[in-house]
């Protein structure tokens, strides 16, 4: 992966359903983990699947990243369900 500075000039662009959502230039951010920190906090969708197209102008490198946005609110549902409370058959179902 190519490595980002801080005082690289960053331009990143983030598309939903092939519309453009935010599009900014911006340095002072040195990882990934940063970056996805800017665009949940850009975007005004909570659930969803984004594209982030960075360009690193300093470097000369560009990258895509689909990302899967989870809601605040949104709880993780127990993978113990049975059958009984969902209302189509899983494959993980065993038939015995």
């Amino acid at each position: 992966m190519a490595t980002i500075n801080r005082t690289d000039r960053l331009f990143i662009t983030i598309l939903h359903g092939g519309n453009n959502l935010y599009s900014t230039e911006i340095s002072g951010l040195s990882t990934m983990n940063e970056i996805y920190r800017e665009v949940k906090n850009q975007t005004k969708i909570e659930t969803g699947i984004v594209t982030l197209h960075l360009r690193n102008s300093t470097q000369g490198w560009t990258q895509q990243h689909n990302i899967v946005l989870k809601g605040k609110n949104e709880t993780s549902k127990n993978a113990a369900t049975t059958q009984q409370e969902r209302p189509y058959p899983s494959l993980f179902d065993s038939i015995i």
